[in-house]
């Protein structure tokens, strides 16, 4: 790796002072900080940033390192105080995860079809007008469960630890490879619960909102696509993957245990 870009979310405390010296600082190490043809991305940011970042690289196939500004956290590897780290970008002192990423397609009734890609959940959801949303779920065209719910979320490992734990959701180890769809304050206990499927699995999903409500199909927190009750949302493993930069030691749950303060 010898061009850099660097990701700013300059709305983030510290994130511009941040950016400054992590750019003097790879320069130092001979590297070229460029928005052209890059080779690594580094987000100076929170998590959102990161998702940004994700979406730019996973299809490039290069790697991310975020630099957290934010506060949680999660997908960041290193604070603003460890700078001096990023030599071990140039000794190779660091390792990369390999994230698991979901394709959303949306099938329109007229037979266009979109599909977008996620690093955390994709989620079904009432629009603007705070109405139920009545969800149909399926897995290879078998039927699983149906919801009079705010919302699905259909998640990642990586994104378990996101909405979809909010929402009461399972925590996963994003080394493994497995689709959660967990359900935004159902309206039915035995529909309350989440459940995993392999990775491998293809979800369908219907929606309809009640008394002529929009719904959305929100990617990452980041777009809101209106969808329709006519259209059909498929959920499967993309063939993208997220080449996240670990440089500090440590695990999976240590992470967690820190970040949440378990």
């Amino acid at each position: 790796m010898e061009r850099v870009k660097l990701l700013i979310n300059t709305s983030k405390p510290f994130a511009q002072e941040t950016a400054v010296a992590a750019a003097r600082e790879l320069s130092r190490l001979g590297f070229t900080v460029s928005d052209e043809a890059p080779e690594l991305i580094i987000s100076v940011g929170g998590d959102g940033t990161v998702l940004r970042a994700a979406a730019e690289a996973a299809p490039l196939g290069i790697p991310v390192l975020g630099i957290n500004c934010g506060t949680l956290g999660y997908l960041n590897d290193i604070e603003p105080e460890d700078i001096g780290l990023l030599s071990r970008l140039k000794t190779g002192e660091y390792r990369t995860e390999g994230l698991m990423m979901l394709d959303a397609e949306i099938l329109r009734a007229d037979g266009v079809s979109e599909r977008h890609t996620v690093l955390n959940e994709a989620l079904v959801s009432r629009g603007e007008v705070s109405k139920i949303v009545d969800i149909t779920l399926s897995c290879g065209g078998a039927p699983v469960s149906s919801y009079s719910a705010d919302g699905l979320i259909c998640a990642t490992p990586t994104g378990s630890t996101a909405y979809s734990l909010s929402a009461g959701g399972p925590l996963l180890d994003p080394c493994m490879e497995a689709i959660i769809a967990t359900p935004v304050c159902p309206h039915r206990l035995a529909a309350a619960r989440s459940i995993v499927f392999p990775a491998d699995s293809v979800l369908t999903l219907t929606a309809r909102a009640h008394k002529g409500g929009t719904t959305c199909l929100t990617l990452d927190s980041r777009e809101c696509v209106h969808i329709y009750p006519d259209d059909t949302v498929r959920i499967r493993r993309s063939a993208e993957k997220l080449a996240l930069i670990r440089i500090k030691p440590g695990c999976f749950y240590s992470v967690v245990h820190k970040k949440f303060n378990l």
